[in-house]
Formats: structure tokens, C-alpha cells, sequence
């Protein structure tokens, strides 16, 4: 009886509850680790979550525009000259459509990729110096993006009031 009674008394009483306190802190500390580790794995998908939401509005957006300024411009290419006059009575605004839209068909994919990037970059900006005094640059300011495209449409349609077109902007959006 003296061995299993040194066996049972050398953890109690030699400091063997310390053995436990240990095992307690290893799994405290396991389980702090885990649940840090689970919380900021939470918050990185919610975080990449609102950027590709935020992202496909804006794509989605843009991609729209794009869409009308090539398909109208692409219909109003196709009319016959004096429909086209009966549509915009201005010369010089046909004229201004028809450019419109061989600059729209000269843009490849790529390019039409970059200028998204472009305009993605403008917003930013205008969003980060809403504080300023200083004005955001407008999308007519001399830069080839798919916003100004849009821009130039929306001013052109607004001159021929023949078109009878709904163009639906989003204040948030790239338009």
C-alpha cells in the first residue's frame, strides 16, 4: 500500500495540481488562439464579401452604360442620313454622334478594361476628397473612360430631343 499511496500523494501534495493549472492554461490559451483565429477569418470574408458586392455594382453599372452608348450609337449608325436629320437636327451634333460612335467601336476589350480601371481610380479620389475644397474631376475632363463615353452620350441625347431615351443613372455609380 505504500506505493500506490506515494503514487497518489507525490501529485497532490508535490505540486501535481500544478500539473493541472498547466493543462488548464495550455487549453485556455489553445482556445483564445482558436477563437482569435475564427474571429479574424470572420471578419476577412466579410470584409472580401463588401468589396466583391461593392465591385459587381460597379461593374454591373458600368458594363450597362457601355452597352447603350455602343447600342446607340451603333443603331444611330445605321440609319439612313435623313432619318439620322429628322432625329438630331444639328449638323454638327450628328456629326458628333457619328464620331461618338466610331470611337466606341475602336475601343478592344482590353482598353475598354482600363478605362474601367480609370474610372474606378476617379471615384476614389472624388471619394477621398469630399472634405476638400477643391473639385473632383469630372469625367469630361479630357480622360478616355467608359464614363465619359457615358457623359458625352447622355449630353448628346439631351440635344436631339427626338430620341426619346431613359437613361437611368446611379449617384453611387461610376455614371
Amino acid at each position: 500500500m505504500g506505493d500506490d499511496a506515494s503514487w497518489y500523494d507525490s501529485d497532490d501534495e508535490a505540486g501535481g495540481s500544478s500539473g493541472r493549472e498547466r493543462e488548464l492554461q495550455k487549453r485556455s490559451q489553445e482556445m483564445y488562439n482558436s477563437g482569435y483565429r475564427d474571429g479574424i477569418t470572420v471578419g476577412q470574408n466579410a470584409s472580401m464579401q463588401q468589396g466583391f458586392d461593392e465591385g459587381l455594382k460597379d461593374s454591373v453599372s458600368a458594363g450597362y452604360n457601355w452597352g447603350l452608348v455602343r447600342g446607340i450609337t451603333s443603331a444611330f449608325s445605321c440609319l439612313p442620313d435623313q432619318l439620322k436629320a429628322q432625329m438630331v437636327e444639328m449638323e454638327e451634333d450628328r456629326k458628333e454622334f457619328t464620331c461618338l460612335g466610331e470611337s466606341v467601336r475602336s475601343v478592344s476589350i482590353e482598353d475598354a478594361l482600363k478605362m474601367f480601371h480609370e474610372d474606378i481610380l476617379l471615384k476614389e479620389e472624388s471619394e477621398g476628397r469630399r472634405g476638400d475644397s477643391e473639385e473632383p474631376r469630372s469625367p469630361s475632363s479630357g480622360l478616355a473612360t467608359l464614363a465619359s463615353y457615358f457623359w458625352k452620350l447622355q449630353l448628346l441625347l439631351e440635344k436631339s430631343p427626338a430620341i426619346k431615351m431613359q437613361l437611368e443613372t446611379d449617384a453611387k455609380g461610376l455614371s
